[in-house]
């Protein structure tokens, strides 16, 4: 049995690097968002029999509840890794392998939890999926869970590459694009918007027209970068 943990960050504390597009109350709606569409990729995914959501509060406690996942919380909102931690302990024992995705990655679909989640019938025991950038972790498979830690942040894929290897673990690494795009940054919402369809994230920022917003955030960093050419050429 492969069980999915979802950890999630207090909504109203999260997504502070998009600031200069949206506001505390439309962070929040999107955290929500993005949350209800990895949901839905994960309990349509044929090789997942459990999903936890982890942390997030009274919010993701109803999501939980109305797409039939268990919930885990974390009222102390300590971080990712601790949220992670915890689940890992709460389920040792019970399952054959714990998958971790994060709760921003709205492109998923269940193929490409599934696509990650087979990678183990080759003997792997874990599975990476690095972000776009090849910094982050979007997506680690563990068989069993307690096989090693995990430990998130900016720059985390290649710790837990290296890890791996130094304890001899059997690893396999899978570039899932849509899986790879996690919406921390201005830049992040704008691929975002070029590249999804549908699902509730899509209908939120196109609800709040958001593409409006970032033409004149790229208008402005243009403006910036424009500016401080001409500042270095005035300076020479």
């Amino acid at each position: 049995m492969i069980a999915a943990l979802i950890p999630l960050k207090d909504p109203e504390k999260s997504k502070q690097r998009l600031s200069d597009l949206l506001v505390a109350e439309e962070r929040y709606e999107l955290a929500l968002a993005m949350l209800k569409d990895v949901v839905a990729a994960v309990v349509e995914a044929s090789r997942i029999q459990r999903t936890i959501i982890l942390g997030g509060g009274e919010a993701a406690a109803r999501v939980a509840r109305l797409s039939g996942c268990e919930f885990i919380p974390d009222w102390d909102n300590r971080g990712e890794t601790e949220a992670v931690a915890l689940g890992t302990q709460a389920l040792q024992g019970s399952v054959d392998g714990l998958l971790v995705l994060p709760a921003d990655v709205p492109l998923v679909r269940p193929e490409d939890v599934d696509a990650l989640v087979s990678k183990s019938d080759e003997g792997a025991r874990v599975v990476l999926c690095p972000a776009r950038d090849g910094c982050g972790t979007n997506g680690a498979l563990r068989c069993p869970g307690e096989i090693m830690p995990l430990t998130f942040g900016n720059n985390s894929f290649h710790p837990h590459y290296n890890l791996a290897l130094q304890l001899g673990i059997p690893l396999a690494v899978v570039e899932l694009p849509r899986l790879g795009l996690d919406l921390d940054r201005p830049e992040d919402v704008a691929t975002y918007i070029r590249e999804s369809h549908s699902g509730e994230t899509h209908r939120y920022l196109t609800s709040i027209r958001v593409d409006k917003r970032l033409s004149r955030w790229n208008s402005q960093v243009r403006s910036f970068s424009n500016q401080r050419n001409y500042d270095g050429v005035i300076s020479t």
